[in-house]
């Protein structure tokens, strides 16, 4: 009796810990099989609320780093329109000189401000056309746009925007058909000019400081993203070897049940 009641409680602990291992070696199979060591909350509740909240700041980092791209295009935009300016208002500046000479012709004059005036016009077609996504930007409308540059509130780049019209320029009513209307046109050409330059150089600076903060944000998401990989993800290699381990184990209990039902059939044998 005593033989019978030992082999029966070393096969209920056998039993026990053969069981143990499989559901170990299922859920092993599972990580490896989804890739996840946290695919549910039971498997982790605080890390994969630590998960969550990192995966939520890496999803806004990533719309921050898409605002950022959208607020360079428009400031480059911009900044492009006012080259196309500058080099207008040096042209403009060259037949002002040319129109100060004293040795010209009536005739001479007023075909160089006839071309004039039309660069006159092209300086205020860039200051009413130029826009992105559908925003005006250089037709005094806005004197910037605010760049959600951050994943948190208040984070924001701004962009500067100037209006670009001969009115704004000072060149209303400046005409170069005459000597002397050709030279008080230089001054005020030379103004213009300084004032286009300074408001490129703040789109271009703008350019420069998003592009930064776009840098930035990538990198903050690779390495955000990295350590939330560390939290939810699988570690293969150590799986695996956690896999392999159950598996032995398993083995080896169902061998020890084989024993025990072996001894116990030998028992009843001799018993009987």
């Amino acid at each position: 009796m005593g033989m019978g009641i030992n082999v029966d409680s070393v096969r209920a602990v056998t039993s026990r810990y053969l069981s143990t291992q499989q559901d170990k070696g299922r859920q092993s199979f599972n990580k490896l099989a989804s890739g996840l060591r946290i695919a549910q909350a039971s498997d982790d509740a605080s890390g994969l609320g630590i998960s969550e909240r990192m995966r939520s700041q890496i999803r806004s980092m990533d719309v921050a780093s898409r605002n950022t791209m959208d607020g360079i295009h428009l400031a480059k935009t911009a900044e492009g329109a006012m080259g196309e300016a500058s080099e207008t208002l040096g042209r403009m500046r060259e037949l002002a000189v040319q129109a100060s000479n004293g040795t010209l012709s009536d005739s001479d004059q007023d075909a160089l401000d006839a071309q004039f005036q039309e660069m006159a016009e092209h300086l205020e077609f860039l200051g009413k056309s130029t826009e992105f996504n559908g925003k005006k930007l250089l037709d005094g409308s806005s004197t910037g746009v605010e760049v959600q540059s951050g994943a948190e509130s208040g984070e924001t780049t701004s962009v500067a925007l100037t209006e670009l019209s001969t009115a704004s320029l000072g060149l209303d009513g400046v005409d170069i058909s005459s000597t002397a209307g050709a030279s008080d046109a230089i001054d005020v050409l030379d103004q213009a000019i300084a004032d286009v330059s300074e408001a490129g150089g703040e789109l271009g600076a703008s350019v420069n400081s998003l592009g930064s903060t776009h840098r930035q944000l990538q990198q903050s998401s690779v390495q955000i993203s990295n350590a939330e990989s560390r939290i939810r993800d699988v570690d293969m290699a150590m799986e695996v070897a956690v896999l392999a381990k159950q598996e032995i184990l398993a083995k080896g209990n169902v061998a020890l049940l084989s024993q025990g039902s072996l001894k116990a059939s030998n028992a009843k044998n001799l018993m009987g």
